[in-house]
């Protein structure tokens, strides 16, 4: 009769007596559901990518007490609340990365709970600022690097629109970088950089599809997940210059990255050609290092972001 104390001692978030009493053998018995993690979103307060696009608040302290309480979260789904913008049903770890609280979502998805978002987790990152524009919610996608759920790889349907005449329209398929990159958040985009240079750069596994036109504002990027809504809000427009500089700060990681990683696949490709001698001092020579740095150069993907295209980009400016 005892076991429902720890029920309670959850819904009600209280750490010290749900320690306590895990310490006398008390298991939970109650079968937990979302609305006893969530509640609706004040108007007002949905500044945060679960309440813009759910329309529900995280009550946290008592999913952290659930958490350490071992109850059971992996199938728990979550449906949007009343007049959110989401049809889509979602995990305790996408509510966990939405609200912003990184802890819980590096604790969610070290108890093996699962993204029921998948690759559309990356759209939902956007939420409205001030002025109207789409902006990342940076709190969420810090919360999404701690749970370890490939963020960087995620694709990005981006509706890219040229409000001309005649008016053009394509859907484009931008990886994240890309979108911080035209968003102008340096530190960001390094970091993103960083994350998956190798793939972008050398291994061509996460595709940019970044072009000239996008760091001189010519167009304007709308996520798909607003395009397809009654109000549909860019990306910030006018901010050529921060773009650049963002592009500039993911440039100079991926080149350096490409350079250190073009060391190895050379020697690589000299040992499967035998085009390598090994000298009485031990050291290695390369035949026709040029002809193989070439062959490698020639096989590297064609991106936009690279210091040699930026310069190009900066001297047609003036």
């Amino acid at each position: 009769m005892f076991k429902p104390q720890l029920d309670m001692a959850v819904l009600a978030g209280d750490p010290k007596d749900s320690v306590a009493l895990r310490k006398q053998g008390m298991a939970c018995s109650r079968k937990f559901v979302p609305g006893d993690f969530l509640q609706p979103a004040k108007e007002g307060l949905k500044g945060g990518a679960l309440g813009f696009h759910f329309g529900w608040s995280l009550n946290v302290n008592v999913l952290e007490v659930a958490i350490r309480s071992g109850v059971c979260l992996g199938s728990m789904m979550v449906s949007p609340g009343l007049c959110a913008r989401s049809r889509h049903q979602a995990s305790m770890l996408d509510v966990a990365i939405l609200a912003g609280h990184k802890q819980l979502a590096a604790a969610l998805a070290s108890a093996g709970v699962a993204s029921f978002l998948g690759q559309s987790l990356a759209g939902y990152l956007f939420v409205k600022d001030q002025n109207d524009r789409c902006e990342l919610d940076l709190a969420a996608v810090d919360s999404a690097f701690a749970a370890n759920v490939g963020l960087e790889a995620m694709p990005i349907q981006i509706m890219d629109v040229h409000f001309g005449y005649p008016m053009k329209k394509a859907t484009r398929q931008f990886c994240l970088l890309d979108v911080v990159v035209c968003l102008g958040h340096q530190a960001l985009t390094r970091r993103l950089a960083h994350t998956c240079a190798e793939k972008v750069a050398v291994q061509g596994s996460i595709p940019t599809c970044l072009t000239e036109g996008h760091l001189n504002c010519t167009t304007a990027l709308f996520p798909l997940l607003f395009w397809l809504t009654e109000r549909k809000l860019p990306l910030p427009e006018g901010n050529s210059m921060a773009r650049t500089k963002a592009a500039v700060a993911a440039a100079t990681v991926l080149d350096d990255v490409r350079c250190q990683v073009l060391a190895h696949y050379m020697v690589l490709l000299a040992q499967w050609n035998g085009l390598w001698t090994c000298r009485r001092s031990g050291s290695v020579h390369i035949i026709q290092p040029t002809l193989l740095r070439h062959i490698l150069e020639f096989s590297l993907p064609r991106i936009f972001l690279t210091r040699r295209c930026l310069q190009g980009h900066a001297e047609r400016r003036k």
